[in-house]
């Protein structure tokens, strides 16, 4: 940033818990959207904010691997027109394609869906650049200057935090974190990785919620309540997302299936569209999940994703042929248009049977649907739903479906025809430049339209390229092509690039060829069924929230994706906790907030001989010097930046010496310690040799040293001075 920086963020939604999460946050010239989700509803109205910023667009960064993530890409790409990279980690990639190939077949599996095609999935997908936590990522264009870089998130395989640094501003977007160990995944590393940022722009969500039960507590009181159904004859339906939360609950249900030897006399089922598909790609991610599993996998061979008792179900009929009693994991968390959705209609009426609704994945707790509905206290007895399916056409409809296609048929091979045509008058042409102007490219046409010009009129030769190698074997020209790469090392196409829609889903459920229609019935569905709730979302609580902020210190905060009650609750502590945090920002939905920089960068070009004399120092990441200098400003137009001159020595006034970096005051006492003089905290001071020396911290910038002008105290200060670095 040049001169006073300023920094922009606009929720284009996503300001409340209820929203999916796509924010403008802009840069100077640079605009950077921070996520791009739809909700599994995939409601056109709730884009249209979206629609009108998407020009000018520089990059995405995506966190998170979910539809409310990342929902709305394949749309942006296919029907607004956006056109720039996209940034993630591979697993944020490989899943977010999983969610988006499985939401889109079962939205077209049971209605008229033309919002986006899986050509629009592949294409949103070809524009990922996937990088690994801790890679930077050098933008260009009118992101020239600015760095970004992923961080472990938690929560879901590859969910990141994106520091964006430019200059000496840092901002962070962390949303959907979870500081907790898990079964595949580590905790955050927001804390360690991005302390004192400029601008910390986290979530709300779960502001309000005080997690009372520890994590052993809520893994038994699900495979209780679990087991408790199974034992009693019913089968237990769990609603889960696509390829992101559920990984943890496979995990977990898959462990105790073993150690209570289920597997015999109960089934457990995983049911969606890319079910296999995902648990193929979860295997190959071990890099990415927490160190338990990465050390168990190198030492003993043991993939957490070898699920040997779990059943992948990718149709209804499957699931409906499965041994029961059985615990069925299908997706969508809304329960609508869905595997969740069918078993519900059938299972619901069955006293014997369990709903166990884990709320596990963003907005779906709170956005109406069938999954809320059921979620009401108490259960209600009965609830209404929307049933979208489709039928084979008969009769007259479908001797009018054939009619039609014939007809496109006969045109599609018209065109073909005449394409064909024109290529055999492309190649009779030889290509050659004429003279003539105008006049010589008529000349030409006629030509080639009377096929007076000859095949070939200089030489009749045409280059056979081989297909098979001299034994017979088919040529695979694709393993012969050079990789893409870039300078910053990011993969432009991810490794084991993007298989076709038609690869990835070839063994999933596909639309069959008898040609249907889509129809919708309106029923009343009783339950009967036990509704049970435990909390695996996998996001900080009230608690964690406030703790995880209190250590990271950010000088500015900006409260997204909360509900308004949360994000009050949450700026009332930093304000009374973090009074160095100046300022904490609530932005609304399609309102901008300006966040200006507190500081003032410059750009100058440095003389020669005024650089050769400059001693820098590294502070942090940076290298840093004291200039004593006078700006001049060019007269030539072209030079857009004044230049920074030496001054003479003896025109330079005496100034103090200026103390850069510094230490925890534990760490200092460590220092001492090692020195071999005694050194303990009374009373928050650090009490040097026996009293002889106290140190007390005055402020953040202040350090006080108290004592006997002896030559501990000498030592001591000596210890302390060379904790920082002096200009």
């Amino acid at each position: 940033m040049s001169g006073e920086g300023v920094i922009q963020l606009t929720p284009l939604y996503g300001a409340n818990d209820t929203d999916a999460m796509c924010y403008l946050l802009e840069i100077d010239d640079c605009r950077i959207m921070l996520d791009c989700g739809w909700d599994e509803r995939f409601d056109e109205r709730h884009l249209e904010a979206l629609a009108t910023a998407i020009n000018d667009v520089d990059c995405v960064l995506v966190s998170h691997a979910d539809i409310s993530h990342l929902g709305a890409l394949p749309y942006a790409i296919g029907q607004l027109g956006l056109d720039c990279p996209i940034y993630s980690t591979q697993p944020v990639w490989r899943m977010g394609s999983m969610f988006m190939y499985d939401a889109w077949q079962r939205l077209t599996a049971r209605a008229e869906f033309d919002l986006f095609s899986i050509d629009d999935v592949d294409s949103a997908f070809d524009k990922f650049k996937t990088v690994t936590y801790a890679q930077e990522c050098h933008l260009t264009g009118r992101g020239d200057g600015i760095v970004v870089t992923p961080f472990q998130a938690g929560h879901s395989l590859g969910g990141a935090i994106w520091r964006i640094v430019k200059d000496t501003e840092q901002i962070v977007y962390a949303v959907d974190l979870n500081h907790s160990r898990e079964r595949h995944l580590d905790g955050t590393v927001l804390e360690i990785s991005c302390p004192r940022p400029s601008v910390l722009i986290t979530d709300a969500y779960n502001g309000l919620t005080v997690m009372t039960t520890k994590r052993n507590e809520r893994d038994a009181q699900l495979f209780d309540a679990i087991r408790a159904c199974l034992d009693g004859g019913g089968n237990c339906l769990m609603p889960v997302d696509t390829a992101g939360r559920v990984l943890e609950l496979l995990v977990l249900l898959h462990s105790k299936w073993v150690s209570a030897r289920l597997d015999q006399s109960y089934t457990i089922a995983f049911a969606s569209h890319v079910a296999q598909n995902t648990l193929d790609f979860a295997r190959t991610y071990v890099e990415w999940m927490s160190e338990k599993c990465q050390k168990q996998f190198d030492q003993m061979r043991e993939n957490p994703f070898d699920l040997k008792h779990v059943v992948i179900c990718q149709s209804l009929e499957e699931v409906l042929a499965l041994r029961q009693p059985a615990l069925v994991l299908a997706s969508s968390l809304f329960m609508e248009m869905s595997f969740a959705e069918d078993l519900f209609i059938q299972w619901a009426s069955d006293p014997k049977n369990l709903v166990g609704r884990d709320v596990m994945m963003t907005t779906a707790p709170r956005v109406p649907c069938l999954a809320t509905t059921l979620l009401q206290k108490p259960t209600p007895k009965s609830v209404q739903i929307v049933r979208r399916y489709r039928v084979p056409l008969e009769g007259a409809e479908l001797r009018e479906y054939e009619e039609k296609r014939k007809e496109q048929e006969a045109s599609v091979a018209k065109e073909e025809s005449e394409s064909e045509s024109d290529e055999e008058d492309a190649e009779e042409d030889d290509g050659m430049a004429r003279p003539g102007g105008a006049v010589g490219q008529a000349t030409a046409m006629f030509k080639r339209g009377l096929k007076l010009t000859p095949s070939f009129p200089m030489y009749g030769f045409k280059e056979v390229v081989r297909s098979s190698d001299i034994y017979g074997e088919a040529i695979d020209f694709s393993e012969y092509a050079p990789p893409e790469t870039n300078p910053d090392g990011i993969s432009a196409n991810p490794s084991g690039a993007a298989e076709s829609a038609s690869a990835l889903l070839e063994s999933a459920t596909t639309i069959p060829a008898v040609p249907t229609k889509a129809l919708t019935e309106h029923l009343t569905v009783g339950v009967r069924c036990a509704v049970h709730f435990v909390d695996f979302e996998g996001r900080m609580d009230q608690s964690s929230i406030k703790t995880v902020i209190k250590r990271v210190l950010p000088r500015k905060a900006v409260l997204v994706h909360g509900s308004a009650q949360a994000k009050d609750h949450i700026q009332e502590f930093l304000e009374r906790e973090l009074p160095n945090t100046s300022s904490v920002l609530i932005p609304d939905n399609q309102l901008s907030s300006v966040i200006n920089s507190e500081t003032n960068v410059f750009n100058v070009k440095i003389r020669d001989s005024l650089n050769k004399s400059l001693r820098f120092v590294q502070v942090g990441d940076y290298e840093v010097a004291y200039v004593d200098g006078r700006i001049v400003k060019s007269d030539d137009s072209r030079n857009r930046y004044p230049t920074l001159e030496q001054v003479a020595a003896t025109a330079v006034p005496d100034r103090p010496a200026v103390y850069l970096g510094g230490s925890r005051m534990a760490d200092l006492k460590k220092a001492i310690a090692r020195a071999g003089i005694d050194a303990e905290f009374i009373n928050g001071i650090l009490v040097c040799a026996g009293g002889l020396v106290n140190i007390r911290k005055v402020t953040d910038h202040q350090v006080s040293v108290q004592g006997a002008l002896c030559s501990q105290y000498f030592d001591i200060r000596r210890i302390l001075y060379d904790q920082y670095q002096i200009l």
